[in-house]
């Protein structure tokens, strides 16, 4: 039996020399799935994929979600345009989508949801240590797909973001939340595996994340 093939965003084709992309597809494989890398640069044939991963990264467009850039950097226009199409393409389509980071925000905002631009000016707690993770708590909403997922109701993350969710795209629930507040965990319950997570699960290496990555690609398996 082959493997379900994961395709695995990125914001161009030499992102495979950095670890931090390189931490997707080891991640994914660990899992027992076949990842495929998918850039702006090329053209992706969504028939030939079992599941969508979208990766981290910087920041989106805020006229993506009709504000005007307040603090919104390293923005990349044409990876905003792909993700948001990989996305709503996957709900027509019925592809299990897994978001990280950046990725949970392009799916809030494929769904017309917004964003918080600059986390620093509405709270104290640190979501990113500089050029280094932080690390705080997460509590998961019981009865959701990420607490059947994890089977715990509170976790401690390691993040790297300025950026979350304000307004909830349509049809999405959150599915956790940080100490102060701020929603780390978005899915759409009337779709197959559609969830979101603000922290960066594929660099943890601990059981949480080992059951999220294999849940992901398991619902990739099945036939569509």
């Amino acid at each position: 039996m082959s493997k379900p093939s994961i395709g695995v965003s990125l914001p161009n084709p030499f992102a495979l020399r950095e670890q931090k992309y390189l931490n997707y597809f080891s991640w994914v494989e660990s899992a027992e799935g076949s990842p495929v890398p998918i850039v702006p640069e090329f053209q992706v044939n969504l028939d030939e994929l079992d599941g969508i991963l979208i990766t981290g990264g910087g920041d989106i467009d805020p006229s993506r979600y009709g504000e005007d850039n307040t603090k919104s950097t390293n923005i990349l226009a044409e990876r905003d345009m792909l993700e948001i199409y990989l996305v709503r393409q996957a709900l027509k389509l019925g592809i299990p989508v897994l978001g990280i980071c950046r990725g949970m925000q392009i799916m809030n905002i494929s769904l017309g949801g917004t964003l918080h631009q600059h986390l620093p000016d509405i709270t104290m707690l640190a979501h990113t240590n500089g050029k280094e993770d932080a690390y705080h708590m997460v509590k998961i909403e019981v009865g959701t797909l990420l607490h059947r997922i994890v089977q715990l109701d509170e976790i401690e993350v390691r993040s790297h973001h300025h950026q979350a969710p304000n307004k909830l795209g349509d049809r999405l629930v959150a599915s956790a939340y940080a100490e102060d507040g701020i929603i780390e965990a978005v899915e759409l319950p009337d779709h197959r595996f559609f969830l979101g997570i603000l922290w960066h699960a594929e660099r943890m290496g601990d059981e949480s994340s080992s059951r999220l990555i294999r849940a992901f690609v398991e619902a990739a398996s099945k036939k569509r």
